[in-house]
């Protein structure tokens, strides 16, 4: 009927109403969003309510405020509008501790703040914002739980397979964790998706660089060359950093720092036989 009426918005409200009980709310809400375009002199209450809750079950808690208020100064006393105001004003709130923990790298508090706003969007039947899906995957990577960031990224590939930023993380979880191949191949992955994604772009350079440099330090120090062996984990390590952000660069730095102290062993042990000739 939209094809043959093409300027009649109920015709769009209907087929909004019919995908949101599908729970299908992104078409649903580009619907609402024409219907409420055709009705731009005197909207009515009714889109404007189904397109805030199109905008709540997609995480766009900004828009759907935005939205009711419309709602609410064309019928102040709408019940249905003024408990998903409240919904939304919630899922806000939850969302401003979950920035706030996370800017003072309080993890475990940013994850229960996340976790709520997940459960809200749950509660609509909606669908989580690809960005939400990333942040659980920092907070499991900040906190240094491999398996969970491992677990999170995996679920999170399966729902939303191209995103090229969740690709990225996955692998920013391999290489942490000093599987440098499989991190490679993610972040190439993800340059597949997205040949612009700075995310993959920075977690390739680190890879290739880190991979070259521990393997010219293990190459001299077989050759007994400890001492540039000792330069090359150094270089590494700068490439690795320390970032809270990064479990303060997890295996891949552990791992690096006992490949370093051992090229140490071997220089002190040097030296002494040295002194004794």
């Amino acid at each position: 009927m939209t094809e043959l009426q093409p300027l009649e918005p109920t015709y769009y409200t209907n087929r909004a109403a019919a995908l949101m009980a599908l729970k299908s709310f992104k078409p649903a809400l580009s619907d609402c969003q024409q219907a409420a375009s055709l009705q731009s002199e005197s909207p009515s209450a009714k889109t404007l309510l189904r397109l805030s809750r199109c905008h709540l079950a997609l995480g766009a808690s900004g828009p759907a405020l935005s939205t009711l208020r419309e709602v609410l100064s064309l019928e102040p006393n709408n019940g249905p509008a003024q408990q998903l105001q409240a919904k939304t004003l919630e899922l806000e709130g939850n969302l401003r501790n979950f920035h706030t923990a996370r800017s003072q790298k309080q993890w475990t508090i940013a994850r229960i703040a996340l976790d709520r706003c997940f459960q809200a969007i749950d509660g609509e039947g909606g669908e989580v914002p690809s960005e939400w899906r990333c942040w659980r995957i920092e907070i499991e990577l900040a906190k240094g739980n491999w398996d969970g960031a491992t677990m999170v990224a995996n679920e999170a590939m399966r729902i939303d397979s191209g995103n090229a930023d969740i690709m990225a993380l996955r692998g920013l979880v391999l290489f942490l964790t000093a599987k440098l191949p499989q991190a490679l191949q993610h972040a190439l992955s993800a340059l597949r998706l997205d040949p612009d994604n700075e995310r993959a772009k920075k977690l390739r350079q680190r890879v290739k660089a880190v991979e070259k440099l521990k393997d010219e330090g293990n190459a001299l120090f077989k050759s007994n060359n400890w001492q540039e062996a000792i330069d090359k984990y150094t270089e590494a390590l700068e490439v690795v950093g320390d970032s809270e952000d990064e479990a303060k660069g997890g295996t891949m730095r552990a791992t690096l720092l006992s490949n370093r102290a051992t090229s140490l062993v071997k220089v002190g042990s040097n030296l002494c036989l040295s002194s004794n000739h």
